[in-house]
């Protein structure tokens, strides 16, 4: 008798969870719409954000591939050494590292 009593109360709550997730089924389409708004305001951000990040990584290779070809050239007429050349570039990079510093402290 006891393991009747257990079986019916088992089956009652499965009938209640069924009848309450079917009554929820209109909160899910309404989720799922505030999902898809999101997910396009998230796209459209994306987007902007890759391209700006693009043109900034953009101008950092463009200008160093500018130092490399104006180093060179004086390399190769000889108006300065490798080792000046050298030089030249790690005092670009380090003034290039210490100016990124200050502008994002203060």
């Amino acid at each position: 008798m006891r393991n009747l009593h257990n079986w019916l109360v088992k089956q009652l709550v499965r009938s209640i969870r069924t009848i309450a997730s079917l009554t929820r089924e209109d909160c899910l389409a309404l989720y799922s719409k505030s999902l898809e708004y999101a997910l396009q305001n998230l796209n459209r951000t994306a987007i902007w954000s890759n391209l700006l990040f693009a043109f900034s990584q953009g101008q950092l290779f463009w200008v160093i591939a500018l130092v490399f070809w104006y180093g060179a050239g004086l390399v190769w007429r000889q108006e300065a050494s490798v080792f000046q050349f050298y030089v030249a570039l790690k005092v670009y990079y380090f003034f290039s590292f210490i100016y990124d510093l200050l502008i994002n402290c203060f």
